[in-house]
């Protein structure tokens, strides 16, 4: 990852909890989601996402010439 970061310069990463829908999914990802147990669900936590993009955004507006 931290190769990635350098490349694309990207000032942060942060990895976030996602949403999880059997039923839009096709017959070999149900079979990938069941061995290996993932749960379904919707664990996306909206509070963090738009204070890691706050926080972005504030560092893109104070660098901007």
């Amino acid at each position: 990852m931290r190769h990635l970061v350098e490349a694309v310069h990207a000032r942060s990463h942060q990895l976030f909890s996602g949403k999880l829908d059997r039923s839009v999914l096709g017959f070999a990802e149900r079979a990938i989601v069941a061995a290996v147990r993932a749960p379904e669900g919707d664990f996306r936590d909206w509070a963090a996402i738009e204070a890691w993009a706050a926080g972005i955004a504030g560092q893109l507006v104070t660098t901007a010439v």
